[in-house]
């Protein structure tokens, strides 16, 4: 076995008075190439985000924000298809990719923990081929369909741990409900 992995992870911060401006981006691609299969992936992750914050007072902020979430190349289910071409594809870039844009409170107590609360938010869910726009796939309520649009709550948590020097371990839990579909 042969396996390659590449992670960029970036986290820019500003702050100015009772502004504040966090940007994070974490790439992540990896291949493992077995004697006999097919050359498969293994990590294929993209996360964009930017959060603004206008501080409140006792590290509360009301904030404004978004988030992106896709994947760089075409996944395969290898347990149904061993040597899948490209029509056997069950997700590429942007099919799907999610889109989230809210308004609400954020609470940073400490530079390693972080709670975001949005009330209103809204979640986007893109597939972008054809192939892949089936009832039911992604939450997509009818064939053809390449776009779903839900309003609801999301609450997102984030803890890091500086484990050593250069190593740190990073805890994210993200919950969001629809309001009008199973709140």
């Amino acid at each position: 076995n042969i396996g390659i992995l590449g992670k960029i992870n970036y986290t820019l911060s500003y702050k100015k008075h009772k502004h504040l401006i966090e940007n994070n981006i974490q790439l992540e691609y990896g291949l493992v190439s077995t004697l006999g299969k097919t050359t498969r992936k293994t990590e294929d992750y993209i996360n964009i985000s930017s959060n603004y914050g206008y501080d409140l007072g006792k590290n509360y902020y009301l904030s404004a924000g978004f988030q992106v979430l896709t994947q760089f190349a075409p996944g395969y289910n290898y347990a149904v298809t061993e040597n899948p071409l490209f029509k056997d594809r069950i997700s590429r870039f942007f099919a799907p990719a999610y889109f989230n844009l809210g308004v609400g409170i954020s609470y940073n107590p400490v530079e390693n923990f972080q709670v975001i609360f949005r009330p209103v938010n809204g979640k986007f869910t893109f597939v972008s081929d054809p192939l892949l726009q089936k009832k039911g796939r992604y939450g997509l309520e009818r064939d053809g369909q390449n776009l779903r649009s839900e309003l609801g709550a999301m609450l997102n948590v984030l803890y890091r741990l500086k484990i050593y020097k250069d190593i740190s371990l990073v805890n994210q839990l993200v919950f969001f409900s629809n309001y009008s579909h199973h709140p």
